[in-house]
């Protein structure tokens, strides 16, 4: 009984001295530390807390059409830019989903391959196809490593294709494309 009575006045005794010290200690003190906390999270060199992908600024939705194959950014009014959208340099657009939405007469009789490509400096890439039904929406989702457009040194212009599996797009011309993704300088 008698040593758990010293280690409980131990215990207290310390509790009480840093109790103390805390108290004692100058506000300049913790303002300097305050300040060297503010200091290391500068504008140029940002501690982001946010996921990247829920930033606003970073947030990217383009327009694609099957005739034209470009990709158009959609801007914050509903609108969509004038030019064919390119990746800023220093940046690689992440694609999380796409909605590939048809507009065909009606069912057809060859399935249709629905492509995301990449053009670059190096030429066209094809990244992704797609086997899609004639004639209804198709969403896809990529939440955990989406598909990744250019890189930081090299800057890409998304391009979206539909054909049927004979290589025809008589009738696919209405075929449109959504992008839904992010900027990352990673």
């Amino acid at each position: 009984m008698n040593w758990l009575r010293k280690t409980f006045m131990a215990l207290a005794g310390a509790a009480s001295i840093a109790l103390v010290i805390s108290v004692a200690t100058p506000r300049t003190a913790r303002a300097v530390t305050a300040i060297l906390v503010q200091m290391t999270n500068t504008l140029a060199n940002p501690g982001v807390t946010q996921d990247i992908t829920t930033m606003n600024a970073q947030n990217v939705e383009l327009h694609c059409s099957n005739v034209v194959f470009l990709c158009y950014q959609v801007l914050a009014d509903g609108s969509t830019s004038t030019a064919a959208y390119t990746t800023p340099f220093g940046s690689a657009l992440v694609i999380t989903s796409v909605d590939i939405l048809p507009n065909p007469p009606g069912p057809q009789s060859f399935p249709v391959f629905a492509s995301l490509w990449e053009n670059a400096s190096t030429g066209p890439n094809a990244r992704e196809t797609w086997v899609i039904q004639t004639d209804t929406s198709t969403l896809l989702q990529f939440p955990t490593s989406g598909i990744v457009l250019g890189s930081p040194t090299v800057q890409v212009a998304p391009v979206f294709k539909a054909l049927f599996s004979n290589g025809s797009n008589t009738g696919l011309q209405s075929y449109t494309a959504n992008l839904h993704g992010y900027l990352t300088s990673n």
